[in-house]
């Protein structure tokens, strides 16, 4: 059986002021799978996640996610999709409680203790957002994004803030849900990824299966070649 594809991005380009931030851009999640986006900073990571979002409009090609555009339609993802920013936020007064009630609201009841568990937040519960620390905050952000009622999950950088948590034991309990990670090394996602797609100078320089490499030197290889550091 054909895997249904979750998202599609052909020839898409984009700039941002006289920057030339994607060119180009074929781009590809079928259901299930687990695609890295990986590529230093300024590379154009967070612009495509926003494009794939609805958020920013690709100056040219075409945009599908899970069978509509989302720059016309971004309404159609409520439901379906959930992603996770470093810049999230929630109102400071709330308890972390809220938060949680907040995702209840939005995607009812699941089993959440497995995530509970992996992120180390269940003694923040009584703790209001504002005095969470910065790590604490991206912990909140990211277990508020990880539902299995989402048929896509976009995680982008969730390591920025030096994360400490095992997103290889999470993402097992999401066999049938898409995954966009994007990542700025291969170490975080060599387990994880089916497919990474090495992001340079706003091209795609590579995309690689999990089968074209066997190890994590191997992989460290390709995107040194591929994305060179200045």
């Amino acid at each position: 059986m054909i895997a249904e594809e979750i998202v599609k991005l052909e020839n898409v380009t984009k700039k941002l002021g006289r920057r030339l931030t994607l060119e180009d851009i074929n781009f590809e999640v079928k259901e299930g799978e687990k695609v890295c986006i990986l590529g230093p900073k300024k590379s154009g990571k967070t612009a495509l996640v926003e494009i794939i979002l609805g958020i920013l409009k690709p100056d040219a090609g075409s945009v599908s996610v899970l069978g509509t555009d989302p720059y016309t339609n971004s309404s159609s993802l409520l439901g379906q999709a959930s992603v996770y920013y470093e810049k999230n936020s929630f109102p400071l007064h709330w308890r972390v409680k809220q938060v949680i009630n907040f995702k209840k609201q939005l995607w009812g009841e699941e089993n959440s203790q497995h995530i509970f568990a992996a992120l180390d937040i269940s003694n923040m519960k009584n703790t209001t957002v504002g005095k969470l620390s910065e790590e604490e905050r991206a912990k909140l952000n990211l277990f508020f994004a990880l539902t299995e009622k989402a048929k896509l999950i976009i995680l982008d950088d969730p390591w920025a803030n030096s994360l400490n948590f095992d997103l290889e034991n999470i993402i097992k309990n999401f066999p049938h849900t898409s995954f966009i990670i994007t990542s700025k090394t291969p170490e975080p996602v060599y387990d994880i990824a089916d497919r990474i797609y090495i992001l340079h100078e706003g091209k795609i320089k590579k995309s690689i299966a999990k089968q074209d490499y066997s190890s994590l030197e191997k992989l460290k290889s390709l995107y040194s070649q591929y994305a060179p550091e200045d």
